[in-house]
């Protein structure tokens, strides 16, 4: 039996539609090179999620951390504001408290010279130096060098106090009584004692640096 003898360009062209039909791949290839390129994909995506969220994380522990720096400072300067309150209450009770100062001439234990100035005495440990008494001539001046200077002038000699008026200095309208300008103490400048014991009214005194006058 004889086969037809086929030429050369036959043969070529019989090859090449071969080589463009044929699939290049083993079958299913394809198939599995789409689902790895959607994973990286979705591992992609993955990253940029995760990314976004460090970066939102790390913003909120820096708010988080700016707002406690914030609350700290709050209370420190509530703390601070206390301590200065209470500080300056415990030296009004030392220097200008338990009784009615005179501001007479100079402080307790100090000397007065021939130039009208208050010397020192030799265990004064404070920081305030020589003072002229023509410089501190009011009595709020005086109580002011007091607390800053850490001084106290004698008690004035008791007396029977006037308790049917308003206190030292202060102001009567219509039975309510109005602290000076110049009261620094910690009590309500505006005060109406009409239901005031004598008790109730030395012991407001004592506490608020602001006692009656003599009778």
């Amino acid at each position: 039996m004889q086969f037809p003898r086929l030429n050369l360009p036959c043969l070529l062209l019989l090859g090449l539609q071969l080589l463009v039909c044929a699939d290049p791949f083993p079958q299913g290839v394809n198939q599995i090179l789409n689902t790895m390129g959607q994973k990286l994909a979705q591992l992609d995506e993955s990253v940029e999620d995760d990314a976004g969220k460090i970066s939102q994380l790390k913003k909120q522990a820096a708010a988080e951390l700016e707002e406690s720096l914030a609350d700290e400072a709050a209370i420190r300067e509530v703390q601070d504001a206390a301590f200065a309150k209470v500080h300056l209450r415990v030296q009004q009770q030392i220097f200008l408290g338990g009784c009615p100062r005179t501001f007479e001439g100079c402080p307790q234990g100090w000397q007065l010279d021939g130039s009208s100035t208050c010397q020192p005495p030799a265990d004064y440990d404070g920081t305030c130096a020589a003072f002229r008494l023509l410089d501190f001539s009011s009595k709020a001046d005086k109580e002011e060098l007091a607390l800053k200077c850490r001084l106290t002038w004698p008690c004035e000699d008791a007396c029977a106090k006037d308790f049917a008026s308003c206190p030292d200095q202060w102001t009567n309208i219509e039975g309510l009584c109005l602290a000076p300008k110049s009261y620094a103490g910690m009590c309500s400048p505006a005060t109406d004692f009409s239901a005031f014991s004598s008790t109730q009214k030395i012991q407001w005194a004592e506490l608020c640096f602001a006692p009656w006058p003599c009778q």
